[in-house]
């Protein structure tokens, strides 16, 4: 079976009624957006309810749906616990970079350039049911240093980027959404103080507490 597989296919193959392919993984339960990125190739996936995940891909490997997640059943918010496995914590698979729980309804993925240097080479990971962005950096493609939330109102279904650094984000209520840098020098926020009233301008972008749309 092919279920729970990402595939490999050779170009000139896919011509055909019925391409050659070959099992490059399994134990996915739900790619949403597969990227490459120089020669490593980076998936998030959705688990059941929670333990939504970007994974590193390796040829090979086994990445342990249904039998492990950091997500819950959909009936009782009980953790699986197939095979005498400890729930969450991956034995004897493959483990994610990052696990997102509650879920975020993780979609696309692209690596930022040109954009902005101080988030050049990081991630930004798109959500459906978060309606929000994430910008995340890893050390070494083999673990996660931050994930900043960044609130945009929409279901994000896919994000891309051109030459210039210009990134367009499409949307499921048919909207196409382009970021760009405010370059207005009067709007940069100056303020150093932590009372409730400065810091409900922050909370416009950033966030305190999770799944939740920020305080405006």
């Amino acid at each position: 079976s092919v279920y729970g597989k990402i595939l490999s296919f050779k170009k000139k193959d896919l011509l055909n009624d019925e391409p050659n392919f070959e099992i490059f993984s399994l134990g996915h339960r739900n790619p949403q957006g597969i990227t490459k990125i120089k020669d490593k190739i980076f998936s998030l996936e959705h688990g059941p309810r929670g333990g939504d995940e970007i994974n590193l891909i390796k040829k090979g490997n086994n990445y342990g749906w249904p039998i492990v997640t950091h997500g819950t059943t959909y009936e009782s918010f009980k953790a699986y616990d197939y095979a005498n496995v400890i729930p969450g914590r991956h034995d004897g698979f493959e483990k994610p970079l990052f696990s997102w729980s509650p879920g975020i309804g993780i979609s696309s993925l692209i690596e930022v350039k040109n954009f902005d240097p101080r988030w050049d080479k990081d991630f930004l990971i798109s959500s459906l049911k978060n309606m929000s962005l994430y910008r995340v950096r890893l050390k070494n493609n083999n673990s996660l240093l931050f994930s900043e939330r960044i609130w945009i109102g929409n279901r994000i279904r896919d994000i891309s980027i051109n030459n210039n650094g210009e990134i367009f984000l499409w949307t499921d209520d048919k909207k196409i959404i382009k970021l760009k840098k405010n370059l207005d020098n009067n709007d940069l926020r100056s303020v150093k103080s932590y009372d409730i009233t400065t810091l409900n301008v922050c909370l416009t972008c950033h966030y305190l507490n999770s799944g939740e749309k920020p305080s405006t």
